[in-house]
């Protein structure tokens, strides 16, 4: 058995009607599970919980994390209303169609979207000059999807407002001038 420290903010804070909890776990629990336990000791959270953001020892985390030993886990209820928060992620081999990227994240709400793109550079100038004929680009697919969407969270996180998140990593040979975004 483990003992862990649960925090609860905003409306959570309320719905639970306590702000900090002291709980005894199982040795392999993960947020998954933790979250199921919480639904049944509080059930005024429960239908908060599939949607909150959740934290360990302050870095966030995801369902398939499991919990250490005296963990501080907090839970957070989503940014900007949750739900209408929309987060792509994804790695592929093919061409990015920006235009699709936009179509995800765009609604009628939508004033503005920021799009920032890298790509292959053929040639480099500056510290070692040198061509480039092509790179080839490979992913660790489940570490960098779960990055990416901890870099989404974050953004959420930080500015509210932000609704739609599309992260999107190519991989495979690339070709100078390809977007790699």
């Amino acid at each position: 058995m483990k003992q862990i420290t649960v925090l609860f903010f905003a409306n959570l804070k309320e719905k639970a009607r306590t702000s900090k909890i002291q709980l005894e776990i199982v040795d392999e629990m993960h947020i998954f599970d933790l979250k199921n336990q919480l639904a049944s000791d509080f059930p005024g959270i429960k239908e908060a919980l599939p949607t909150a953001l959740v934290s360990i020892n302050h870095e966030f985390a995801f369902d398939e994390d499991p919990i250490p030993q005296n963990a501080e886990v907090g839970f957070f209820p989503p940014v900007s209303g949750g739900s209408d928060n929309t987060v792509f992620v994804s790695i592929t081999e093919n061409e990015i169609d920006l235009n699709e990227l936009l179509g995800q994240i765009v609604s009628r709400s939508t004033g503005a979207a920021c799009i920032f793109t890298g790509m292959v550079r053929g040639e480099t100038k500056r510290d070692n000059p040198h061509d480039t004929l092509y790179l080839e680009y490979e992913a660790y697919v489940p570490m960098a999807i779960r990055k990416m969407k901890q870099v989404a969270e974050e953004i959420q996180t930080k500015w509210p407002e932000v609704t739609g998140i599309s992260i999107v990593q190519r991989v495979g040979r690339l070709m100078p001038t390809t977007p790699r975004l």
